[in-house]
């Protein structure tokens, strides 16, 4: 059985091949987004060597697998790369620089 990587959620591994994936999505959108440790908020590219559960903001001008994503959270599921485009008031912590950082609308 296939699990989040965070919550320990049980789901269904076989993404894109049955009923099961907008339960999967939700899951997935769950795990990574609530209380967000985020891992880099200045990296361009995927840094290599991901783990499922990985997240990072995406840097300007972003390139590779990340491009036209810039200022997105990155998440990295299985060996794949979801996007989500921040909301007012999402907080999150990002581990190298040991920050908590909130989304406004001015910034």
């Amino acid at each position: 059985m296939v699990k989040t990587p965070k919550w320990d959620l049980p789901f269904d591994g076989n993404f894109g091949q049955d009923t099961g994936d907008n339960l999967n999505d939700a899951l997935r959108l769950f795990d990574a987004f609530v209380h967000t440790l985020v891992l880099d908020k200045d990296l361009t590219a995927p840094p290599g060597g991901e783990s499922t559960g990985d997240t990072y903001i995406v840097g300007g001008s972003a390139t590779g697998a990340w491009s036209g994503q810039d200022d997105d959270l990155a998440v990295y599921y299985y060996g794949t790369w979801y996007f989500l485009t921040p909301w007012n008031g999402l907080t999150v912590w990002v581990d190298d620089e040991s920050t908590e950082y909130r989304w406004e609308t001015s910034a």
